[in-house]
Protein backbone atom coordinates (compact mmCIF):
# COMPACT_ATOMS: atom_id res chain seq x y z
CA UNK A 1 0.00 0.00 0.00
CA UNK A 2 1.62 3.45 -0.67
CA UNK A 3 0.21 6.58 0.18
CA UNK A 4 0.86 10.72 -0.55
CA UNK A 5 1.32 13.24 2.21
CA UNK A 6 -2.21 15.50 1.85
CA UNK A 7 -1.19 18.84 3.57
CA UNK A 8 -0.90 21.64 2.34
CA UNK A 9 1.00 22.91 5.15
CA UNK A 10 3.15 20.37 5.63
CA UNK A 11 6.94 20.49 4.16
CA UNK A 12 6.14 16.61 2.99
CA UNK A 13 2.90 17.62 1.23
CA UNK A 14 3.26 15.16 -1.88
CA UNK A 15 5.40 13.07 -0.85
CA UNK A 16 5.30 8.99 -1.58
CA UNK A 17 5.11 6.77 1.31
CA UNK A 18 4.94 2.83 1.59
CA UNK A 19 3.13 1.45 4.66
CA UNK A 20 4.96 -0.93 6.64
CA UNK A 21 3.87 -3.18 9.11
CA UNK A 22 4.46 -2.62 13.41
CA UNK A 23 3.82 1.29 13.42
CA UNK A 24 6.29 2.72 16.29
CA UNK A 25 3.80 5.15 17.39
CA UNK A 26 0.22 4.85 18.75
CA UNK A 27 -2.19 7.32 16.08
CA UNK A 28 0.83 7.09 13.25
CA UNK A 29 1.82 4.79 10.62
CA UNK A 30 5.47 3.90 10.52
CA UNK A 31 5.63 4.54 6.70
CA UNK A 32 8.54 3.52 4.57
CA UNK A 33 9.96 5.99 1.11
CA UNK A 34 9.40 4.02 -1.96
CA UNK A 35 13.10 4.59 -1.83
CA UNK A 36 13.45 2.01 0.83
CA UNK A 37 13.92 5.24 3.73
CA UNK A 38 11.88 5.44 6.92
CA UNK A 39 9.71 8.57 7.66
CA UNK A 40 7.20 9.39 10.09
CA UNK A 41 4.11 10.64 9.24
CA UNK A 42 0.43 11.06 10.43
CA UNK A 43 -2.03 9.12 8.97
CA UNK A 44 -4.75 11.35 8.84
CA UNK A 45 -2.77 13.68 6.52
CA UNK A 46 -2.44 10.91 3.99
CA UNK A 47 -3.89 9.10 1.16
CA UNK A 48 -3.81 5.68 -0.39
CA UNK A 49 -2.58 5.44 -4.05
CA UNK A 50 -1.94 2.90 -6.78
CA UNK A 51 1.20 0.84 -7.26
CA UNK A 52 1.72 2.35 -10.87
CA UNK A 53 1.30 6.17 -9.31
CA UNK A 54 4.23 5.68 -7.22
CA UNK A 55 6.22 4.12 -9.07
CA UNK A 56 5.96 7.51 -11.41
CA UNK A 57 6.95 9.62 -8.99
CA UNK A 58 10.79 11.24 -9.04
CA UNK A 59 12.15 9.84 -5.75
CA UNK A 60 15.10 12.56 -5.89
CA UNK A 61 12.48 14.94 -4.80
CA UNK A 62 10.90 13.16 -2.21
CA UNK A 63 13.65 12.22 0.05
CA UNK A 64 12.94 14.26 3.33
CA UNK A 65 12.42 13.44 6.95
CA UNK A 66 14.77 10.45 7.19
CA UNK A 67 16.20 8.94 9.97
CA UNK A 68 18.59 11.76 11.36
CA UNK A 69 20.67 9.30 13.73
CA UNK A 70 21.63 6.69 10.59
CA UNK A 71 22.71 9.81 7.77
CA UNK A 72 24.42 12.24 9.86
CA UNK A 73 26.14 10.55 13.48
CA UNK A 74 26.57 13.05 16.31
CA UNK A 75 29.57 15.10 16.11
CA UNK A 76 29.45 15.36 12.47
CA UNK A 77 30.63 18.55 11.01
CA UNK A 78 28.24 19.99 8.87
CA UNK A 79 28.04 22.98 6.47
CA UNK A 80 24.04 24.66 5.37
CA UNK A 81 24.62 26.72 2.81
CA UNK A 82 20.77 28.83 2.76
CA UNK A 83 19.22 31.82 1.01
CA UNK A 84 21.51 31.31 -2.36
CA UNK A 85 24.62 32.05 -0.69
CA UNK A 86 24.95 32.05 3.04
CA UNK A 87 27.21 29.47 4.23
CA UNK A 88 26.25 28.05 8.40
CA UNK A 89 29.00 25.95 9.49
CA UNK A 90 28.07 23.72 12.33
CA UNK A 91 28.60 20.05 14.10
CA UNK A 92 25.72 17.69 14.91
CA UNK A 93 25.01 17.72 18.96
CA UNK A 94 21.27 16.09 18.66
CA UNK A 95 18.83 14.81 16.19
CA UNK A 96 15.05 13.63 16.49
CA UNK A 97 13.19 12.54 13.92
CA UNK A 98 14.60 14.36 10.44
CA UNK A 99 16.16 17.06 12.26
CA UNK A 100 19.06 18.06 13.46
CA UNK A 101 20.27 20.37 16.56
CA UNK A 102 23.58 21.78 15.58
CA UNK A 103 25.65 24.59 17.22
CA UNK A 104 27.76 27.18 15.27
CA UNK A 105 29.90 29.96 16.76
CA UNK A 106 26.87 32.06 16.98
CA UNK A 107 24.24 30.45 18.21
CA UNK A 108 22.46 26.83 17.79
CA UNK A 109 20.81 25.82 15.15
CA UNK A 110 17.87 23.18 14.31
CA UNK A 111 18.17 21.84 11.10
CA UNK A 112 14.94 19.73 8.99
CA UNK A 113 16.84 17.77 6.12
CA UNK A 114 16.45 19.03 2.62
CA UNK A 115 13.79 21.59 3.89
CA UNK A 116 14.34 24.00 5.97
CA UNK A 117 16.62 25.54 9.06
CA UNK A 118 15.86 26.77 12.53
CA UNK A 119 17.29 29.42 13.75
CA UNK A 120 16.38 32.79 16.12
CA UNK A 121 12.59 31.31 16.04
CA UNK A 122 12.33 31.96 12.22
CA UNK A 123 12.43 29.67 9.28
CA UNK A 124 14.02 29.28 6.16
CA UNK A 125 14.79 27.56 2.88
CA UNK A 126 18.37 25.92 2.84
CA UNK A 127 19.73 25.09 -0.66
CA UNK A 128 22.83 22.55 0.10
CA UNK A 129 24.11 20.34 2.54
CA UNK A 130 27.88 19.25 2.74
CA UNK A 131 29.63 17.35 5.28
CA UNK A 132 33.15 18.84 6.46
CA UNK A 133 35.66 16.13 7.33
CA UNK A 134 37.11 16.49 10.71
CA UNK A 135 39.72 14.33 11.72
CA UNK A 136 40.91 13.90 15.56
CA UNK A 137 44.15 12.84 13.84
CA UNK A 138 44.50 16.07 12.31
CA UNK A 139 44.67 17.99 15.57
CA UNK A 140 47.15 16.70 18.33
CA UNK A 141 48.42 19.02 20.74
CA UNK A 142 52.05 19.91 21.88
CA UNK A 143 52.40 16.40 23.39
CA UNK A 144 51.03 14.15 20.59
CA UNK A 145 48.04 13.79 22.26
CA UNK A 146 44.81 13.71 20.18
CA UNK A 147 41.08 15.23 21.25
CA UNK A 148 38.53 13.68 23.38
CA UNK A 149 36.12 16.00 21.67
CA UNK A 150 35.12 19.29 19.96
CA UNK A 151 34.25 22.41 21.76
CA UNK A 152 30.50 23.68 20.53
CA UNK A 153 30.91 26.99 19.81
CA UNK A 154 34.28 27.21 18.62
CA UNK A 155 35.30 23.90 16.46
CA UNK A 156 38.20 24.35 18.58
CA UNK A 157 39.69 20.51 19.84
CA UNK A 158 39.00 19.64 23.94
CA UNK A 159 41.76 17.39 25.37
CA UNK A 160 41.37 15.11 28.29
CA UNK A 161 43.52 17.18 30.22
CA UNK A 162 41.89 20.50 29.66
CA UNK A 163 40.40 23.13 31.85
CA UNK A 164 36.60 22.79 30.74
CA UNK A 165 36.18 26.11 32.88
CA UNK A 166 39.03 27.94 31.51
CA UNK A 167 37.48 27.13 28.13
CA UNK A 168 34.71 28.34 28.75
CA UNK A 169 35.66 31.88 29.97
CA UNK A 170 32.63 31.87 32.67
CA UNK A 171 30.58 32.78 29.72
CA UNK A 172 28.52 29.52 29.29
CA UNK A 173 25.14 27.91 30.44
CA UNK A 174 26.58 24.79 31.79
CA UNK A 175 29.95 24.80 32.41
CA UNK A 176 30.26 21.02 33.10
CA UNK A 177 28.86 20.13 29.57
CA UNK A 178 31.24 21.10 27.05
CA UNK A 179 31.29 19.71 23.61
CA UNK A 180 31.12 16.94 22.22
CA UNK A 181 33.02 13.39 22.81
CA UNK A 182 34.61 11.51 20.31
CA UNK A 183 33.00 7.81 20.18
CA UNK A 184 36.56 6.57 20.74
CA UNK A 185 37.04 8.30 23.53
CA UNK A 186 33.35 7.85 25.70
CA UNK A 187 34.22 6.57 28.60
CA UNK A 188 37.92 8.28 29.64
CA UNK A 189 36.41 10.38 31.95
CA UNK A 190 33.90 11.98 28.98
CA UNK A 191 30.42 10.92 28.28
CA UNK A 192 27.48 12.29 26.50
CA UNK A 193 24.33 13.78 27.90
CA UNK A 194 21.43 11.84 26.93
CA UNK A 195 19.14 14.52 27.71
CA UNK A 196 20.90 17.84 26.36
CA UNK A 197 23.21 15.94 24.28
CA UNK A 198 26.27 17.77 25.39
CA UNK A 199 29.95 16.16 26.69
CA UNK A 200 30.56 16.29 30.13
CA UNK A 201 32.86 15.25 32.46
CA UNK A 202 30.63 15.53 35.47
CA UNK A 203 27.73 13.28 35.21
CA UNK A 204 25.01 10.76 36.53
CA UNK A 205 24.56 7.73 35.63
CA UNK A 206 22.85 4.01 36.35
CA UNK A 207 22.71 0.65 34.05
CA UNK A 208 20.24 2.59 31.58
CA UNK A 209 21.14 6.52 31.11
CA UNK A 210 24.04 9.18 31.39
CA UNK A 211 23.06 12.69 32.65
CA UNK A 212 24.77 15.56 32.78
CA UNK A 213 25.01 17.59 36.76
CA UNK A 214 22.77 20.19 35.43
CA UNK A 215 20.22 18.23 33.63
CA UNK A 216 20.11 15.53 36.96
CA UNK A 217 19.47 18.58 39.14
CA UNK A 218 17.04 20.24 37.19
CA UNK A 219 15.19 17.07 36.20
CA UNK A 220 16.12 14.13 37.45
CA UNK A 221 16.23 12.03 41.07
CA UNK A 222 17.12 8.57 42.13
CA UNK A 223 14.33 5.96 43.07
CA UNK A 224 14.69 5.48 47.21
CA UNK A 225 15.07 1.78 46.61
CA UNK A 226 16.45 0.46 43.25
CA UNK A 227 18.78 3.63 42.70
CA UNK A 228 17.76 4.09 39.39
CA UNK A 229 17.99 7.26 37.88
CA UNK A 230 13.90 8.95 37.04
CA UNK A 231 12.80 11.59 36.03
CA UNK A 232 10.94 14.06 39.02
CA UNK A 233 7.50 13.92 37.26
CA UNK A 234 7.74 9.99 37.32
CA UNK A 235 8.84 9.51 41.03
CA UNK A 236 5.74 8.33 43.07
CA UNK A 237 5.60 9.54 46.75
CA UNK A 238 4.83 6.52 49.11
CA UNK A 239 5.31 6.68 52.47
CA UNK A 240 7.16 10.30 52.43
CA UNK A 241 9.90 7.99 50.10
CA UNK A 242 9.86 8.55 46.36
CA UNK A 243 9.98 5.75 44.19
CA UNK A 244 10.29 5.02 40.36
CA UNK A 245 6.83 3.02 39.03
CA UNK A 246 8.10 -0.84 39.49
CA UNK A 247 9.27 0.03 43.22
CA UNK A 248 6.42 1.88 44.15
CA UNK A 249 3.86 -1.36 43.86
CA UNK A 250 6.27 -2.84 45.99
CA UNK A 251 5.07 -0.08 48.90
CA UNK A 252 1.88 0.38 47.94
CA UNK A 253 0.61 2.84 50.52
CA UNK A 254 -2.00 1.73 53.01
CA UNK A 255 -4.24 4.69 52.00
CA UNK A 256 -3.77 3.88 48.43
CA UNK A 257 -7.63 2.41 47.43
CA UNK A 258 -8.81 6.00 49.13
CA UNK A 259 -7.33 8.56 46.93
CA UNK A 260 -9.07 8.28 43.55
CA UNK A 261 -8.19 8.61 40.01
CA UNK A 262 -9.46 12.13 38.42
CA UNK A 263 -12.46 10.63 36.87
CA UNK A 264 -13.49 8.63 39.48
CA UNK A 265 -17.22 9.20 40.16
CA UNK A 266 -19.67 6.90 42.91
CA UNK A 267 -23.42 6.71 43.18
CA UNK A 268 -24.70 9.97 45.25
CA UNK A 269 -25.51 10.19 48.19
CA UNK A 270 -28.01 12.86 49.42
CA UNK A 271 -28.60 14.28 53.06
CA UNK A 272 -30.66 16.76 54.84
CA UNK A 273 -31.42 17.43 58.29
CA UNK A 274 -34.89 17.78 59.70
CA UNK A 275 -36.45 20.51 62.05
CA UNK A 276 -35.50 17.86 64.92
CA UNK A 277 -32.14 17.74 63.82
CA UNK A 278 -32.63 14.07 62.48
CA UNK A 279 -31.10 13.04 59.36
CA UNK A 280 -32.45 12.20 55.97
CA UNK A 281 -30.73 10.48 53.31
CA UNK A 282 -31.49 8.77 49.79
CA UNK A 283 -29.74 7.46 46.95
CA UNK A 284 -30.32 9.11 43.36
CA UNK A 285 -33.71 7.37 42.50
CA UNK A 286 -35.20 8.49 45.79
CA UNK A 287 -34.05 12.03 46.86
CA UNK A 288 -36.86 15.03 46.77
CA UNK A 289 -36.54 16.86 43.02
CA UNK A 290 -37.30 20.37 44.98
CA UNK A 291 -34.55 20.42 47.62
CA UNK A 292 -31.69 22.29 46.96
CA UNK A 293 -28.79 19.63 47.02
CA UNK A 294 -24.74 21.23 47.53
CA UNK A 295 -21.80 19.23 46.21
CA UNK A 296 -18.39 20.89 47.62
CA UNK A 297 -15.11 20.20 45.72
CA UNK A 298 -12.48 21.75 48.07
CA UNK A 299 -8.71 21.34 46.91
CA UNK A 300 -5.95 21.28 49.32
CA UNK A 301 -2.16 21.26 47.81
CA UNK A 302 1.30 21.87 49.01
CA UNK A 303 1.32 19.12 51.90
CA UNK A 304 4.20 16.99 53.80
CA UNK A 305 2.95 13.64 53.32
CA UNK A 306 -0.25 12.96 51.16
CA UNK A 307 -0.89 9.67 52.76
CA UNK A 308 -0.94 10.95 55.82
CA UNK A 309 -2.87 13.22 55.87
CA UNK A 310 -5.37 10.62 53.45
CA UNK A 311 -5.31 8.24 56.50
CA UNK A 312 -6.40 10.49 58.44
CA UNK A 313 -9.40 11.49 56.39
CA UNK A 314 -9.86 7.99 55.98
CA UNK A 315 -10.45 7.81 59.80
CA UNK A 316 -12.82 10.80 59.82
CA UNK A 317 -15.39 9.15 56.72
CA UNK A 318 -13.88 5.73 56.36
CA UNK A 319 -16.93 4.53 53.90
CA UNK A 320 -16.92 7.46 52.08
CA UNK A 321 -20.96 8.27 52.43
CA UNK A 322 -19.86 12.12 53.23
CA UNK A 323 -16.86 12.66 50.99
CA UNK A 324 -14.54 11.22 49.02
CA UNK A 325 -10.67 11.69 47.94
CA UNK A 326 -9.26 12.69 44.04
CA UNK A 327 -6.28 13.08 42.52
CA UNK A 328 -6.17 16.60 40.52
CA UNK A 329 -3.21 17.53 37.91
CA UNK A 330 -3.87 21.02 38.25
CA UNK A 331 -2.58 20.46 42.50
CA UNK A 332 1.35 20.55 41.53
CA UNK A 333 3.34 22.37 44.33
CA UNK A 334 5.02 19.06 45.27
CA UNK A 335 2.70 16.53 43.81
CA UNK A 336 0.90 15.71 47.13
CA UNK A 337 -2.25 17.55 45.99
CA UNK A 338 -6.00 16.43 46.88
CA UNK A 339 -9.52 17.16 45.82
CA UNK A 340 -11.60 16.80 48.49
CA UNK A 341 -15.43 15.89 47.10
CA UNK A 342 -18.35 16.02 49.49
CA UNK A 343 -21.58 14.20 48.50
CA UNK A 344 -24.63 16.27 47.81
CA UNK A 345 -26.30 17.59 51.33
CA UNK A 346 -28.44 20.81 52.12
CA UNK A 347 -27.38 23.93 53.07
CA UNK A 348 -28.69 23.26 56.39
CA UNK A 349 -27.02 20.17 56.84
CA UNK A 350 -23.56 21.51 55.33
CA UNK A 351 -23.99 24.25 58.55
CA UNK A 352 -25.25 21.79 60.94
CA UNK A 353 -24.01 18.31 60.55
CA UNK A 354 -21.22 17.99 57.81
CA UNK A 355 -17.38 17.59 59.46
CA UNK A 356 -15.87 20.75 57.80
CA UNK A 357 -14.11 21.99 60.75
CA UNK A 358 -12.63 18.28 61.32
CA UNK A 359 -11.61 18.40 57.47
CA UNK A 360 -10.01 21.74 57.44
CA UNK A 361 -7.87 20.61 61.04
CA UNK A 362 -6.64 17.57 59.08
CA UNK A 363 -5.53 19.48 56.25
CA UNK A 364 -3.44 22.31 58.37
CA UNK A 365 -2.49 19.39 61.02
CA UNK A 366 -0.55 17.85 57.99
CA UNK A 367 1.06 21.43 56.09
CA UNK A 368 -1.60 20.74 53.58
CA UNK A 369 -2.61 24.93 52.58
CA UNK A 370 -5.97 25.82 50.08
CA UNK A 371 -6.12 30.17 50.16
CA UNK A 372 -2.04 30.79 50.30
CA UNK A 373 -1.62 28.43 46.71
CA UNK A 374 -1.80 29.21 43.50
CA UNK A 375 -3.35 26.06 42.68
CA UNK A 376 -6.63 25.95 44.67
CA UNK A 377 -10.01 26.46 44.42
CA UNK A 378 -13.17 25.54 46.08
CA UNK A 379 -16.17 24.80 43.41
CA UNK A 380 -19.94 24.18 44.57
CA UNK A 381 -22.40 22.41 42.28
CA UNK A 382 -26.24 23.06 42.95
CA UNK A 383 -28.71 20.34 41.56
CA UNK A 384 -30.57 21.10 38.60
CA UNK A 385 -33.57 19.56 38.98
CA UNK A 386 -34.48 22.00 42.18
CA UNK A 387 -34.00 24.95 40.18
CA UNK A 388 -37.33 24.76 38.67
CA UNK A 389 -40.36 22.32 38.03
CA UNK A 390 -39.29 21.43 34.62
CA UNK A 391 -36.68 22.30 32.02
CA UNK A 392 -37.76 25.60 30.97
CA UNK A 393 -38.06 26.88 34.36
CA UNK A 394 -34.72 25.85 35.07
CA UNK A 395 -33.34 27.11 32.08
CA UNK A 396 -34.42 31.03 32.90
CA UNK A 397 -33.05 29.98 36.57
CA UNK A 398 -29.68 30.03 35.52
CA UNK A 399 -30.28 33.22 32.81
CA UNK A 400 -30.76 34.72 36.13
CA UNK A 401 -28.06 33.57 38.23
CA UNK A 402 -26.19 34.23 35.03
CA UNK A 403 -27.79 37.83 34.80
CA UNK A 404 -27.07 37.78 38.73
CA UNK A 405 -22.98 37.66 38.23
CA UNK A 406 -22.87 39.60 35.72
CA UNK A 407 -24.69 42.27 37.48
CA UNK A 408 -22.18 42.08 40.66
CA UNK A 409 -19.26 40.49 39.14
CA UNK A 410 -16.67 42.83 40.73
CA UNK A 411 -18.62 42.68 44.24
CA UNK A 412 -18.26 38.74 43.68
CA UNK A 413 -14.89 39.13 42.86
CA UNK A 414 -14.04 40.64 46.33
CA UNK A 415 -15.82 38.17 47.98
CA UNK A 416 -13.78 35.18 46.08
CA UNK A 417 -10.77 36.03 47.20
CA UNK A 418 -9.38 35.62 43.29
CA UNK A 419 -6.78 37.61 41.95
CA UNK A 420 -6.81 38.66 38.74
CA UNK A 421 -4.12 35.80 37.38
CA UNK A 422 -6.63 33.00 38.81
CA UNK A 423 -9.88 34.26 36.75
CA UNK A 424 -8.80 32.67 33.91
CA UNK A 425 -10.60 29.48 35.28
CA UNK A 426 -13.48 31.12 36.32
CA UNK A 427 -14.23 33.88 33.84
CA UNK A 428 -17.01 36.56 33.87
CA UNK A 429 -20.24 34.46 32.13
CA UNK A 430 -20.73 37.97 30.27
CA UNK A 431 -24.18 36.75 29.12
CA UNK A 432 -25.33 40.16 27.86
CA UNK A 433 -29.00 39.95 29.02
CA UNK A 434 -31.08 43.34 29.17
CA UNK A 435 -33.76 44.94 30.17
CA UNK A 436 -35.23 44.34 26.94
CA UNK A 437 -35.08 40.40 26.47
CA UNK A 438 -37.62 38.32 26.73
CA UNK A 439 -37.29 34.91 29.33
CA UNK A 440 -36.42 33.15 25.76
CA UNK A 441 -33.85 35.63 24.49
CA UNK A 442 -32.34 35.45 28.41
CA UNK A 443 -32.47 31.34 28.00
CA UNK A 444 -30.48 31.43 24.34
CA UNK A 445 -27.94 33.94 25.53
CA UNK A 446 -26.91 31.86 29.03
CA UNK A 447 -26.91 28.82 26.68
CA UNK A 448 -24.27 30.34 24.31
CA UNK A 449 -21.72 30.04 27.16
CA UNK A 450 -22.51 25.93 26.68
CA UNK A 451 -21.20 26.12 22.90
CA UNK A 452 -19.75 22.24 23.66
CA UNK A 453 -15.63 23.54 23.88
CA UNK A 454 -13.37 22.43 26.87
CA UNK A 455 -13.32 26.09 27.44
CA UNK A 456 -17.13 26.50 27.99
CA UNK A 457 -15.92 25.01 31.49
CA UNK A 458 -13.97 27.54 32.77
CA UNK A 459 -16.91 30.27 33.23
CA UNK A 460 -17.51 31.32 36.96
CA UNK A 461 -20.82 29.77 36.30
CA UNK A 462 -19.96 26.14 34.75
CA UNK A 463 -23.72 25.08 33.12
CA UNK A 464 -21.91 22.52 30.60
CA UNK A 465 -22.48 19.22 33.63
CA UNK A 466 -26.29 17.92 32.98
CA UNK A 467 -27.37 17.31 36.85
CA UNK A 468 -25.65 20.19 38.38
CA UNK A 469 -24.73 23.70 37.85
CA UNK A 470 -21.45 24.40 39.05
CA UNK A 471 -20.25 28.03 40.78
CA UNK A 472 -16.41 28.13 40.06
CA UNK A 473 -15.30 31.24 41.65
CA UNK A 474 -14.32 30.75 45.29
CA UNK A 475 -10.54 30.09 46.14
CA UNK A 476 -10.00 27.79 48.23
CA UNK A 477 -10.02 27.74 51.84
CA UNK A 478 -9.12 25.82 55.04
CA UNK A 479 -11.78 27.83 57.42
CA UNK A 480 -14.95 26.37 57.75
CA UNK A 481 -16.91 29.98 58.47
CA UNK A 482 -15.78 31.00 54.64
CA UNK A 483 -16.53 28.01 53.58
CA UNK A 484 -19.96 28.26 55.06
CA UNK A 485 -20.19 32.16 53.71
CA UNK A 486 -19.63 30.85 50.34
CA UNK A 487 -22.17 28.13 50.23
CA UNK A 488 -24.84 31.09 51.99
CA UNK A 489 -24.11 32.98 48.93
CA UNK A 490 -24.69 30.64 46.41
CA UNK A 491 -27.67 29.72 47.85
CA UNK A 492 -28.55 33.08 48.01
CA UNK A 493 -28.23 33.66 44.44
CA UNK A 494 -30.33 30.20 43.83
CA UNK A 495 -33.15 31.70 45.87
CA UNK A 496 -33.09 35.47 44.42
CA UNK A 497 -33.08 33.69 40.89
CA UNK A 498 -35.88 31.77 41.47
CA UNK A 499 -37.94 34.14 43.58
CA UNK A 500 -37.93 36.97 41.10
CA UNK A 501 -39.08 37.42 37.45
CA UNK A 502 -36.34 38.73 34.94
CA UNK A 503 -37.08 42.59 35.71
CA UNK A 504 -37.15 41.86 39.18
CA UNK A 505 -33.57 40.33 38.93
CA UNK A 506 -32.34 43.60 36.80
CA UNK A 507 -33.64 45.58 39.75
CA UNK A 508 -32.20 43.34 42.35
CA UNK A 509 -29.53 45.35 44.99
CA UNK A 510 -26.21 44.14 46.02
CA UNK A 511 -28.21 44.43 49.12
CA UNK A 512 -31.57 42.18 48.41
CA UNK A 513 -29.06 39.38 47.29
CA UNK A 514 -26.68 39.49 50.49
CA UNK A 515 -29.86 40.02 52.72
CA UNK A 516 -32.92 37.83 50.66
CA UNK A 517 -31.70 35.04 53.60
CA UNK A 518 -29.47 36.37 56.63
CA UNK A 519 -26.90 33.82 57.97
CA UNK A 520 -24.41 34.64 60.94
CA UNK A 521 -21.33 33.57 58.72
CA UNK A 522 -22.17 34.95 55.80
CA UNK A 523 -22.79 39.13 57.45
CA UNK A 524 -19.21 38.45 59.35
CA UNK A 525 -17.59 37.54 55.85
CA UNK A 526 -19.39 40.40 54.18
CA UNK A 527 -18.01 42.87 56.95
CA UNK A 528 -14.43 41.56 56.32
CA UNK A 529 -14.31 42.03 52.71
CA UNK A 530 -15.99 45.32 53.49
CA UNK A 531 -18.93 44.38 51.56
CA UNK A 532 -21.49 45.26 53.84
CA UNK A 533 -22.03 49.32 53.25
CA UNK A 534 -25.03 49.52 50.73
CA UNK A 535 -24.98 52.95 50.94
CA UNK A 536 -23.96 55.06 47.78
CA UNK A 537 -20.16 54.20 47.04
CA UNK A 538 -17.46 56.73 46.11
CA UNK A 539 -17.07 57.56 42.54
CA UNK A 540 -14.11 55.91 40.55
CA UNK A 541 -11.46 57.45 38.03
CA UNK A 542 -13.04 58.25 34.46
CA UNK A 543 -12.66 54.78 32.63
CA UNK A 544 -11.70 54.21 28.70
CA UNK A 545 -14.83 52.65 27.07
CA UNK A 546 -13.41 49.42 26.94
CA UNK A 547 -12.94 49.15 30.39
CA UNK A 548 -16.66 49.14 31.39
CA UNK A 549 -18.83 46.13 31.61
CA UNK A 550 -22.90 45.00 31.76
CA UNK A 551 -23.38 45.40 35.16
CA UNK A 552 -21.30 48.33 35.96
CA UNK A 553 -22.80 50.93 37.80
CA UNK A 554 -21.58 54.28 36.13
CA UNK A 555 -22.26 58.36 36.93
CA UNK A 556 -23.99 60.20 33.75
CA UNK A 557 -23.73 63.74 32.94
CA UNK A 558 -25.38 64.34 29.47
CA UNK A 559 -26.48 67.49 29.95
CA UNK A 560 -23.39 68.18 31.97
CA UNK A 561 -25.29 69.44 34.90
CA UNK A 562 -27.19 67.14 37.26
CA UNK A 563 -25.26 63.88 36.96
CA UNK A 564 -27.60 60.84 38.00
CA UNK A 565 -25.74 57.15 38.92
CA UNK A 566 -27.29 54.45 35.98
CA UNK A 567 -26.29 50.96 35.46
CA UNK A 568 -25.02 49.80 31.86
CA UNK A 569 -27.69 47.23 30.89
CA UNK A 570 -25.72 46.20 27.80
CA UNK A 571 -22.69 46.90 25.46
CA UNK A 572 -23.83 47.92 21.81
CA UNK A 573 -20.58 48.61 20.52
CA UNK A 574 -17.28 50.22 22.53
CA UNK A 575 -18.39 53.27 23.38
CA UNK A 576 -21.93 52.78 22.83
CA UNK A 577 -24.43 51.77 26.14
CA UNK A 578 -27.73 50.95 26.94
CA UNK A 579 -27.76 52.38 30.67
CA UNK A 580 -30.98 52.17 33.58
CA UNK A 581 -31.91 54.78 34.87
CA UNK A 582 -33.91 53.61 38.22
CA UNK A 583 -34.83 57.08 39.25
CA UNK A 584 -36.61 57.63 35.95
CA UNK A 585 -37.77 54.04 35.28
CA UNK A 586 -36.02 54.83 32.30
CA UNK A 587 -33.61 53.09 29.60
CA UNK A 588 -30.91 55.29 27.28
CA UNK A 589 -28.85 54.52 24.74
CA UNK A 590 -25.64 56.72 24.85
CA UNK A 591 -22.21 56.87 23.91
CA UNK A 592 -18.96 57.86 24.96
CA UNK A 593 -18.78 61.52 24.08
CA UNK A 594 -20.40 62.51 27.70
CA UNK A 595 -18.76 61.63 30.68
CA UNK A 596 -19.13 58.19 32.40
CA UNK A 597 -17.46 57.82 36.02
CA UNK A 598 -17.86 54.27 37.49
CA UNK A 599 -19.10 54.09 40.48
CA UNK A 600 -16.47 51.50 42.44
Amino acid sequence: MFVRVDNPVSPIHGCVFEVVDNPMYIGNYQLQGVDGRTFYVNKDHCQEITDEEASAIVLADQICYKDASSLLPLGTRVRFTVDGGTKIDGRVSSYGRGAYWCYDSHSMVGITFRNRYYVDSTFRRFDKLEIVEDRPEDHPNENGELPVGFDFFTFEPIYEGDDYHDLYNGERAYEDAIGLVLEDNIGDGWNICEDCGRAVIDFENDEYITVCRACYDDNYCRCEDCGDIVRTEELYEVDDCWYCENCASNHSSRHDDFLHSYGYKPDPVFRDVTANGDVDVWGTISVPKDKLFMGVELEIDGGRSRDDCLGELAEENGDEDLFYCKEDASLNENGSGIEIVTHPCTLQYHIDDFPWEQICDIAKRNGFRSHDTTTCGMHVHVSRCALGADDDQRDLTVAKMMLLMDKFWKKLVVFSRRDKSQLHWTKKPNAGISRRDSNANAIRKSKRKNDGSHEARYYALNITNANTVEFRLFRGTLNRNTIMANLQLVSNIVRLAKERDLLGVQDATWEDLVKIQEYPELTAYLATKGLNDFTTEPLGDIQETNAIDAGDTVLCSMDRENPFPAEVTEIIQPGVFVIRNNAADDDYRIAFTDELQLNT
